[in-house]
């Protein structure tokens, strides 16, 4: 028996001094009121520390972890040590719930789901926001369906906005992802997935996912060999005997390998190019191009030459195109 609230509701604070009001307020305007508010300060230069306490001191219901700073994934594995609900939430610092988000999942999955969730708006102002409908809605019973969905972004990967069964996540996910800052919310969603057997998905929209230009402007990029460090840990999620699972995230790794090498800042990359050929003269096309970006990426690709070519050139376009000539850090 749970003695603690039904839900934890884990926020990291980072530099969010702008906005945490709005996300704590959000979480106290819920019409359901049996849940814990853990505020993670994750080393917040600003105010933040300061804003977080004033807020516990006013709400016995909101508890307040600081540390020293170590990332998203160090910030929410502090949280979850410290959650006492039998359900979790995460909610990022600069985002916020509709009064209802709670209460709606909180419904739903005490019918013996393990992960809920609802859809979501992007807000760039308080009248400037485009809603995003879930593509999958309804219910998912089958491991390798959900796994193959979340890799091929029929269903979102992020963390944040549902509700999830405690005992899917373990301290030993989160420590598996502390060295993953760009993927860390698909990483963690698919090592978990070894423990959902139900999971629900609303066409509601319940959050609000705030555009924040300053996180913007210091986009990252993923090289090929953080890459290959990510996919082995997603690989560990799976037992042998799951051949389809493994089969579908070769095709995924693969795809993403090639999808990178037409990132300007990430480029060809001779051994990460001669793997991928490998496997499409092994296995062909087929399950792989669900994972492309763009199905012309695989133009003349048993050519090394004019493959290396082409991604140089669609990178350059793409570079000054959609990112105004701003490269992205390359992290390794």
């Amino acid at each position: 028996m749970n003695d603690g609230p039904s839900v934890s509701i884990l926020v990291p604070v980072y530099k969010v001094e702008k906005y945490l009001s709005r996300c704590i307020e959000s979480v106290l305007s819920q019409d359901f009121t049996d849940w814990e508010l853990i505020l993670v300060d994750d080393g917040s230069p600003d105010r933040c520390p300061e804003i977080c306490d004033e807020y516990a001191q006013k709400d016995e219901r909101i508890r307040v972890v600081h540390k020293e700073n170590g990332g998203l994934v160090s910030a929410r594995l502090a949280g979850f040590k410290e959650a006492r609900g039998e359900y979790l939430m995460f909610l990022d610092s600069d985002d916020y719930l509709f009064c209802n988000a709670v209460g709606l999942l909180f419904t739903k999955i005490k019918d013996g789901y393990d992960l809920v969730r609802g859809s979501y708006r992007v807000v760039r102002t308080e009248n400037d926001f485009t809603n995003f409908p879930a593509r999958t809605l309804g219910e998912i019973n089958e491991i390798s369906m959900y796994r193959e969905k979340l890799l091929n972004g029929q269903i979102d990967s992020y963390m944040w906005g549902g509700l999830v069964r405690k005992t899917c996540y373990s301290e030993e996910v989160f420590r598996s992802v502390l060295d993953i800052s760009v993927g860390e919310d698909i990483t963690t969603n698919y090592l978990a997935s070894k423990n959902f057997n139900k999971i629900f998905i609303f066409p509601d929209i319940l959050y609000n996912y705030y555009m924040n230009e300053e996180s913007i402007m210091h986009r990252k990029v993923a090289s090929h060999q953080y890459l290959d460090r990510m996919f082995k840990t997603l690989e560990s999620a799976l037992a042998p005997d799951d051949k389809n699972d493994i089969y579908i995230l070769q095709c995924y790794e693969n795809a993403q390998h090639i999808n990178f090498t037409f990132y300007n800042e990430v480029g060809f990359d001779k051994d990460c190019y001669l793997r991928y050929r490998k496997f499409i003269k092994e296995n062909g096309t087929k399950e792989m191009c669900q994972f492309l970006g763009r199905k012309f990426f695989l133009w003349g690709i048993n050519c090394r030459l004019f493959h290396k070519l082409f991604s140089k050139l669609y990178g350059y376009l793409l570079l000054y195109h959609r990112y105004k000539g701003n490269k992205r850090k390359l992290i390794y």
